[in-house]
């Protein structure tokens, strides 16, 4: 009896060694897939992922890489099944959920993503990323003014990018507050003053304030900065 207990305790360390064994070798396989992804090649890096997780299955890591790997080729599906499987094994890590939510807002599937968004927002609150992925999805939803509290929010922890700006002007734009699109690109006008798609946007809502003046003045800018197609809008309405 105590050779056939001793010969069991035996195999299960063998066992134990073996398994500890090939989850460092899925964790090097992961690094080198990593390292792959980081080039562009995300179909070979899929294979490295495949193979990491056939030798370790609980590698959340391979999982997580496996699911960009997916994303970066739009394949959102498979892309949402490995972010699943990642946070499956650790719910701790915001950016499985922010992935997560991108894929499946991607798919249509909104109300799955504003959840995943505010997952997490709860693990990083101060991350502007995340308040203008769910914004985002609020304006595909035509939550304008959700959308607009996101960007706000966003901008507050990142002043420095006009695009988010005139974002935010697009959803007052769509509830007609066209005084607060024009602020808004004036601001990103400030930040990037060789825009000519934002002199083009603030003069159509100086425009739609009756404001022809200020309208002709912005189009005429949009148009010496590059946006030649508008000569005939300002031919029609600038005198």
């Amino acid at each position: 009896m105590k050779y056939y207990i001793t010969i069991i305790t035996v195999s299960i360390i063998l066992s134990s060694c073996n398994a500890q064994s090939n989850c460092e070798k899925s964790k090097l396989m992961t690094q080198q897939g990593y390292e792959i992804q980081q080039k562009g090649n995300n179909k070979e890096a899929i294979m490295k992922f495949e193979e990491a997780i056939g030798l370790c299955p609980d590698n959340q890591n391979a999982y997580y890489n496996f699911g960009v790997s997916n994303m970066n080729i739009d394949d959102f599906q498979s892309a949402v099944a490995k972010f699943s499987l990642a946070i499956q094994l650790d719910s701790t890590d915001y950016q499985r959920f922010r992935n997560r939510g991108i894929c499946q807002r991607e798919l249509g599937m909104h109300d799955k993503a504003t959840i995943d968004y505010n997952k997490a927002i709860q693990l990083k609150k101060d991350d502007w990323r995340l308040y203008i992925s769910r914004a985002v999805n609020y304006y595909l939803t035509q939550n304008y003014e959700l959308a607009i509290n996101d960007y706000t929010k966003g901008i507050e922890l990142n002043p420095t990018e006009p695009e988010y700006v005139i974002h935010r002007a697009f959803c007052k734009e769509e509830m007609k507050d066209y005084e607060g699109a024009v602020k808004d690109y004036s601001i990103a006008i400030e930040l990037n003053p060789n825009d000519s798609q934002t002199f083009h946007d603030r003069g159509n809502a100086y425009f739609e304030l009756d404001k022809s003046v200020e309208a002709c003045e912005d189009w005429k800018k949009s148009k010496e900065l590059g946006q030649k197609e508008l000569e005939s809008k300002i031919e029609k309405h600038c005198h």
